[in-house]
């Protein structure tokens, strides 16, 4: 629904003129819009008059309640934002930020945010749970003192979340301490798993033969749930009596589906939920704004440019493409010991194609590295870029997966491939808990069509 702000009716008021010191030169500003200019900001699915949710506002404040985002940069937050943005279902909305995005609320530059932790001598329980956001599968490392945490210190041992519950999280070590660990410790937040939620559709269909035939190829899709509260895309009605599957916000997540009664309609709409289940486990694996998730530096920009300088992003922060622009990723290992790096590019229509890492060699801290040839696009809309860095090289390829939702199920052998594969069931690998030998990030760009 569109709001406005009414006409002033008579001449403009009075304001009174206040003499300005000195700006302070120590401070900043930033600058957070819901959108970018041309687009319209969403409500939620379940936004009603006089009870509004909006997509930025819900999206921001999900962010701010995780706890790697209590004192993060204003950068981590708005990338987190947009990629909820996106995740939701509004792929035609993109929030803007402009500012200084290094700095953190209340400070120049961003401070570490630190849990108190107990060792019994067998696991270490942390002081806080689900109400501060932590999640099972997160890794933590833990330190004897907060400066020690501050300063950056060898930790003393590192472990990861196995259960939660609302006010405490029991974490199991990743290895035997060197040490004898004190009794109370304080940890820090390394890798932050986000548990893949399930994939919520809403059915916008009227009641009748074609909404029946729908939730009947749903029946036994746990991983789908259908409801209009959270949809990340719904059903819709073509004219022809074709089946869609659009975004929350309308656009159109895929081909059409198809008649209900086509005897291939139930299996084309399970590839298609798989599809959005396991985007939504891909996205799910980023490491949040810890310590991991700024070992690489990640530039998704048009030719040319030099390796080690990536160009500004336009207005709202953001990268705007051309379907005609050529493009080079460059990823450079920020870390300090030698990286696999890995690059995917998941469309508007949730293909998922490995741009950087079949077949390459580590890279050498501070080395760039690019693909040896550029790549271009073939849709208009949102994409999301996910950089995987591992001290051991996977099989990424395990990860792709086509526009008809075909993919290589033989690849998924390595653990961080099984978190990705189960999403086939729309599940989480319980055998899979360790997250400690890789991180995870999400970028996002907007293909612009010149002739639309």
């Amino acid at each position: 629904q569109s709001r406005s702000v009414p006409v002033l009716d008579g001449p403009s008021p009075v304001v009174e003129q206040q003499e300005v010191g000195p700006a302070d030169a120590s401070g900043y500003w930033v600058h957070f819009a819901a959108a970018q200019d041309g687009e319209d900001a969403q409500e939620t699915a379940s936004g009603a008059v006089g009870e509004r949710a909006g997509v930025f506002t819900t999206a921001l404040i999900e962010t701010l309640r995780m706890p790697g985002m209590a004192k993060a940069s204003f950068g981590d937050i708005i990338n987190e934002v947009q990629l909820r943005v996106a995740q939701n279902g509004a792929t035609s909305q993109t929030p803007s930020a402009e500012g200084r995005l290094t700095a953190s609320l209340g400070a120049t530059s961003r401070d570490v945010m630190l849990f108190d932790a107990a060792w019994d001598g067998q696991t270490v329980a942390l002081d806080a749970g689900s109400t501060s956001g932590i999640t099972e599968g997160s890794t933590f490392a833990f330190y004897p003192l907060q400066g020690d945490a501050v300063a950056g210190e060898p930790p003393l041992a590192t472990g990861h979340v196995v259960s939660v519950d609302s006010g405490s999280a029991e974490i199991a070590l990743d290895s035997d301490p060197s040490v004898p660990l004190p009794e109370r410790l304080v940890a820090e937040e390394t890798a932050h798993f986000f548990p893949a939620e399930t994939v919520a559709i809403g059915n916008a269909l009227p009641e009748g033969a074609a909404r029946n035939a729908v939730e009947r190829a749903l029946v036994g899709m746990e991983f789908v749930k259908v409801s209009r509260e959270g949809a990340i895309a719904q059903f819709l009605g073509s004219p022809d009596g074709a089946i869609e599957l659009r975004a929350a916000d309308g656009t159109l997540f895929t081909n059409r589906l198809g008649e209900p009664d086509d005897p291939q309609f139930s299996e084309r709409l399970k590839r298609e939920m798989q599809k959005l289940a396991r985007v939504q486990q891909l996205l799910s694996l980023r490491t949040g704004a810890g310590r991991g998730a700024s070992e690489v530096d990640v530039c998704i920009a048009p030719e040319p440019y030099r390796p080690t300088s990536c160009p500004e992003f336009q207005r709202g922060g953001v990268r705007h493409l051309g379907m005609g622009d050529r493009i080079m990723p460059t990823l450079i290992n920020r870390s300090d010991r030698p990286l696999y790096l890995y690059l995917l590019s998941i469309d508007p229509q949730n293909t998922v194609e490995l741009a950087i890492g079949k077949d390459e060699p580590a890279i050498t801290p501070g080395q760039p590295f690019r693909p040896p040839y550029p790549f271009g696009f073939n849709l208009a809309g949102t994409y999301r870029f996910v950089t995987i860095a591992t001290e051991t090289p996977i099989r990424a390829e395990a990860f792709e997966q086509s526009g008809s939702g075909s993919r290589d199920i033989e690849a998924c052998r390595s653990p961080l491939a099984r978190l990705l594969c189960s999403a086939t069931d729309g599940t989480r690998d319980t055998s899979v808990t360790r997250i400690d030998d890789w991180s995870a990030s999400v970028t996002i760009a907007i293909i612009n069509d010149p002739a639309s």
